[in-house]
């Protein structure tokens, strides 16, 4: 009989379990923030969270690089919306010419996000940015 390590390493295929979870997993999320026009908006969209931690997001929305952005996971199938996340909003790239905006979520930390001069600014990886 088999250990329960190598039931655990395989799946139904016979692959190791960690190459299945290699593509990205996607969850619908209700985004909200502000443009880069300073108008507030509401957006929702699918968040791509790989393996590595990283999640990534496209709106429709311009937004600023760096912006302070919250994110709520949708629950599927119920009417109830998850508790909103802050995240600092990271530009992949330029907007395309559908203008959606490719961002990578820096999720911020409690205490990270300070005040200067009525400017709120964060501190990330020992690098002040404006929000």
């Amino acid at each position: 009989m088999a250990g329960w390590r190598a039931v655990c390493r395989l799946d139904a295929g016979g692959t190791a379990m960690r190459e299945a979870f290699q593509e990205p997993q996607s969850y619908p999320v209700e985004v909200s923030g502000w443009d880069i026009a300073e108008n507030f908006f509401v957006e929702e969209t699918l968040l791509d969270w790989s393996t590595e931690a990283i999640k990534d997001i496209v709106l429709h929305t311009r937004v600023r690089d760096g912006a302070l952005i919250f994110v709520r996971l949708r629950e599927s199938g119920s009417g109830s919306k998850g508790i909103p996340i802050a995240y600092q909003a990271i530009l992949r790239d330029e907007p395309s010419g559908d203008d959606s905006t490719h961002l990578r979520l820096q999720q911020l930390k409690p205490g990270r996000v300070r005040m200067n001069s009525g400017v709120p600014e964060v501190k990330i990886d020992g690098v002040v940015r404006a929000l």
